[in-house]
């Protein structure tokens, strides 16, 4: 079972329980939707994965003059029970849900991680046009003493903001305009 496939129910799970109301506001629910959305996510889960989770299920109780309804700690109970069962069989090998170590944090770090790949293709890109540059510009000019200046310097920086800064900084020591640069990075 390909994890990834089950991980959109699995959230989904959490975001029920995560805005279920607490036992202390109410303790009956009468909106159907609230078992209903849980019954077919389970439904969805067992096809999916092939294993039984109706013990998860919620049946709601009948009163006459009332309709419908579930005892709210049994939902609670069950959603819980479900959510932490999936995290044992599937998730086990990252952070526990509702343990103050939201999966959040490993999304920060896979987008630092892209946004750094990202960073070294942009230097790698720049380090590419510098080369394709320097042999075009005449020895002693200010574009070609900006772009060796500007080569020299890349393997100290270390971010976006960093490496814009440089150029802008070198540039206007050499006496690179903006317009100049345009043309350089074209």
């Amino acid at each position: 079972m390909n994890k990834e496939t089950l991980r959109p129910i699995y959230m989904e799970l959490q975001g029920y329980l995560s805005q279920a109301p607490k036992p202390a506001d109410r303790m009956e629910v009468y909106e159907d939707t609230f078992w209903n959305q849980l019954n077919n996510a389970i439904t969805l889960l067992n096809k999916i994965t092939g294993n039984d989770y109706n013990r998860f299920a919620i049946e709601p109780k009948f009163e006459t003059g009332v309709g419908k309804f579930i005892d709210l700690n049994a939902y609670r109970i069950k959603l819980g029970g479900l959510i932490n069962n999936l995290y044992g069989q599937y998730f086990a090998d990252e952070a526990e849900p509702f343990s103050g170590k939201p999966s959040t944090i490993i999304n920060q770090q896979q987008s630092q991680n892209q946004n750094q790949q990202i960073f070294v293709k942009i230097l790698f890109d720049v380090r590419d046009k510098i080369d394709e540059k320097l042999p075009t510009l005449d020895d002693g000019s200010p574009e070609k003493t900006f772009l060796q200046k500007l080569k020299d310097s890349l393997h100290s920086i270390s971010s976006i903001a960093g490496l814009l800064n440089t150029i802008f900084t070198l540039a206007t020591q050499h006496g690179v305009s903006i317009d100049q640069l345009s043309t350089i990075f074209k």
